[in-house]
């Protein structure tokens, strides 16, 4: 991995810019963290409102974004403050949350990062904590620990898997005391942390690290998926789906208004179409589908993808469709028959939204947990053999970034099947993560939707006066538009106008 700091850039900044400026230079990079994950910090001394110095930790608020943050998005925490709740056994998530807003030195600050306290605990200066993929191809395996111990020997604890908050910070806090002289951690699932007296040894640190990971599943990973990588799968040659793009679009004019109002039951979603050569060589292996299925590569992916996608299991030897199929969805299209004529896509979404009910009511409320409402059953991300990666969101923007994470998670998954054996979290302990209200919290923090959110509106005549006027009225009432007009340059300048 690349090392992108320049001492040029950070010369003469403050400690709380260098922190900016590390935090986006880990932001930008998609193999260190996805948009919304990860979190950064650093320690210095600001005045409070009598002007007194006050020791203060500088966290990311929770729901910002590392690559375009600015210095409001660090919350101010008074480190004096937070010090003696180490000494406590147990602190619920509720408690912890009320604790720290009285620890801001701004009470108008952003709420900080869930992991805010493991950051204070740390007496470094600079700490930063990413989802690096390489990272997570090592602890997502039925080995992690000793194959992490075997690339970080001593430089690096382990720390096996616990949910954010007190107790893993806690638990790193004194793992830290044992071992003050390691620079950073791996924790299972969850990713790596780093630290140093300053911003550039904590960000270099992490480069470090990251790229020792690459190294070791570049070295091992050449070799394809083995055989017992993936548990309960069944080992077949890869699909041979001989798929044209062009009938992979025949298939989509057929399938994605189909799909979008059926994903779209509970609430209207944005569908984005992924077709890449991973995507496409993933879907299309004997394992994807058992692969997909473990779970997630790392619990921060949930509050986005859900649990597990949806694998559409096709039928390479389908019967014959029937005249009126034939009909409904046309003569030559070998895909739409392999998927049983149109209906074998819509009774396993439907039956994927069965199964989540049944997981939810199977945890929710199970082992002193909350009680708590349902969320959208039906899944997020669609992997089809021959067609490639359908992602939904609420508009294109979030549809784009969870099919990103999930091609994150491709690679992890091809990763550590690749150098062991791919193993999330079990179901108990990831609904915990997905229906975690800390986690939930950040979605709360996105602007409120438009009056016409989630829609399609298609504009003719579009570059001229009046419907410039109603382009502009429906983009501003937030829908999607697809404009057209006869005047193929200005409507492109209007569209153009419309997205900046």
């Amino acid at each position: 991995m690349k090392n992108l700091w320049n001492p040029r850039e950070t010369k003469g900044k403050s400690r709380l810019d260098q922190l900016v400026y590390r935090s986006r230079l880990i932001g930008k990079s998609a193999e260190l963290c996805i948009w919304g994950g990860g979190n950064t910090s650093t320690k210095i001394e600001e005045k409070d409102f009598l002007g007194r110095p006050r020791s203060v930790l500088r966290v990311k608020g929770s729901g910002s974004d590392l690559k375009s943050c600015q210095p409001d998005d660090f919350s101010p925490l008074l480190i004096g403050h937070i010090l003696p709740v180490l000494q406590r056994d147990e602190m619920s998530d509720e408690q912890m949350v009320e604790y720290l807003s009285h620890c801001l030195l701004n009470p108008k600050a952003p709420r900080p990062s869930i992991e805010a306290l493991l950051h204070a605990f740390i007496p470094e200066n600079d700490i930063d904590h990413t989802h690096a993929d390489a990272i997570l191809s090592l602890t997502d395996t039925s080995r992690g620990c000793q194959i992490c111990q075997k690339i970080f020997g001593d430089e690096l604890l382990w720390i096996p898997y616990v949910r954010p908050g007190f107790q893993l910070a806690k638990q790193v806090a004194l793992a830290y005391r044992r071992h003050s002289m390691t620079k950073g951690a791996v924790l299972e699932k969850h990713g790596l942390i780093t630290w140093g007296e300053d911003a550039k040894t904590s960000y270099d640190r992490t480069i470090e690290m990251v790229t020792r990971a690459e190294q070791y599943v570049k070295n091992r990973g050449q070799t394809p998926v083995r055989k017992g990588a993936i548990a309960g799968a069944r080992h077949v040659s890869p699909l041979q789906l001989c798929v044209t793009y062009s009938e992979r679009r025949d298939f989509l004019r057929n399938y994605l208004p189909v799909l979008r109002g059926v994903l779209g039951k509970n609430r209207r979603v944005i569908l984005h179409w992924n077709d890449s050569p991973s995507v496409l060589d993933y879907v299309n292996s004997g394992w994807a589908g058992h692969a997909s299925q473990q779970g997630p590569a790392t619990p921060d992916h949930m509050l986005r993808t859900k649990r597990v996608p949806l694998f559409v299991d096709i039928n390479p030897h389908p019967s014959p469709l029937s005249k009126r199929e034939r009909k409904k969805w046309g003569e030559g299209q070998p895909v739409l028959s392999q998927v049983e004529g149109g209906g074998g896509i819509l009774r396993q979404i439907e039956q994927y939204a069965k199964n989540h009910e049944t997981y939810f009511r199977r945890y929710n409320g199970a082992d002193g947990r909350p009680d708590l409402p349902m969320l959208d059953p039906y899944p997020r991300v669609m992997l089809i053999p021959g067609i490639g990666m359908i992602a939904s969101g609420k508009d294109l923007r979030e549809a784009k970034i969870i099919a990103e994470i999930y091609e994150h998670s491709i690679q992890i998954q091809r990763n550590a099947c690749a150098i062991d054996a791919y193993r999330s979290l079990p179901p108990a302990v990831a609904f915990d993560v997905e229906y975690w209200p800390l986690e939930l919290y950040k979605l709360t923090l996105a602007p409120a939707e438009g009056e016409l959110s989630r829609q399609i509106g298609m504009v003719t005549g579009a570059a001229g006066g009046i419907g410039r006027g109603i382009s502009w009225k429906l983009a501003q009432a937030g829908a999607h538009l697809v404009l057209s007009d006869l005047n193929l340059k200005r409507v492109q300048e209007l569209a153009t106008d419309i997205n900046q």
